[in-house]
């Protein structure tokens, strides 16, 4: 009973094996490209200081300027 047992690891170790490799491999399959492409620059009304002038109220919905809401 035991011996039936100890041969039934073998394809949870293989299978633990395959799945650490994939893992590994994932992570060699960045693009370089795309991490080295420059990012836009921000539009203006985007800048933090705009975004600091306006007071915030809390009504969220209203920002939607929708009746149903």
């Amino acid at each position: 009973m035991l011996s039936a047992i100890r041969t039934n690891k073998a394809p949870i170790r293989a299978s633990a094996i395959a799945l650490s490799a994939l893992l590994a491999s994932s992570c060699a399959s960045i693009n370089q490209e795309l991490l080295e492409a420059q990012l836009p620059d921000m539009p203006e009304a985007w800048s933090a200081e705009a975004q600091a002038a306006t007071p915030l109220t809390g009504d969220w919905v209203a920002a939607f300027n929708d009746d149903t809401l």
